[in-house]
């Protein structure tokens, strides 16, 4: 089932990074923080940990979240968790902590978004992802063959829940996720906002850990690919594939830099 409280999300955070975790900094407006702090303060214990009340507009707000950095903090140490509901306040501090992913910080939500950590029950509507996920692992273990494309994968939502739709009855399948890490690439000034966008690869990377797929079957792809993705997306993911039986391609793509 998917999760979105804050305490198991925290949890999962930190039996991600492991052993190498010192700081902790939630980051919100004060309703956010409000919700939050009673949430995780317990579990912050034995890090420093550090709540951060960022006024409006928030997505100026970089100076402040700079300076409540510790000292020493950088991405292999400092977890930080972006802690709202609001979509609008979301983008703001996502816009506000760009400069944090540029430099490899791991950047969470708490509240808005969800990942799997399991398999889901399948809906009888065949619309939705769980049940396409389901008939395609079918597909891939009558046919002992194939892998996974996913082209935008924004957090990793949908990459998670692919997994626990087909990693376990298909064990041949590698999975591939092929995104900029950087944002929309190309896009209109009035379809983006500055440093908005979701995930970098590091924070891609690390909700693996946090939704138990193994590391070992998953590789990220950073890139723009131009061209279309039978040319250029599948040629790059032959490269960092094992070469021998499941060489063939179960190509389940998406567009854009966008999650489910």
């Amino acid at each position: 089932m998917p999760f979105a409280e804050g305490s198991s999300l925290l949890v999962r955070n930190i039996d991600a990074f492991g052993p190498a975790l010192r700081n902790i900094l939630l980051l919100g407006t004060e309703a956010g923080l409000a919700r939050a702090i009673p949430d995780c303060q317990p579990l912050m214990d034995g890090y420093e940990g550090f709540a951060v009340t960022l006024p409006a507009p928030v997505a100026t707000q970089s100076a402040v979240i700079e300076a409540a950095l510790p000292e020493g903090a950088d991405g292999s140490n400092t977890l930080i968790l972006l802690a709202d509901a609001d979509q609008l306040v979301l983008k703001a501090l996502h816009a506000a902590t760009g400069f944090l992913k540029a430099r490899g910080f791991v950047v969470n939500t708490l509240y808005a978004r969800t990942l799997f950590v399991e398999p889901v029950h399948v809906r009888v509507n065949p619309i939705h992802y769980e049940v396409m996920f389901n008939e395609a692992g079918k597909v891939a273990a009558n046919l002992r063959r194939g892998h996974y494309l996913e082209f935008g994968t924004f957090d990793g939502r949908t990459f998670t829940l692919a997994w626990h739709s087909m990693a376990k009855r298909c064990p041949w399948m590698r999975f591939f996720g092929f995104d900029s890490f950087t944002g929309i690439l190309g896009a209109r000034n009035d379809e983006v906002y500055a440093d908005g966008y979701c995930s970098n690869r590091e924070t891609f990377e690390h909700n693996w850990r946090v939704a138990g797929l193994d590391p070992a079957r998953c590789t990220s792809v950073p890139g723009g690919f131009p061209r279309e993705p039978g040319r250029t997306g599948p040629a790059r993911a032959s490269r960092h594939r094992r070469r021998g039986r499941g060489a063939h391609r179960l190509r389940c793509l998406r567009g854009g830099q966008g999650g489910a």
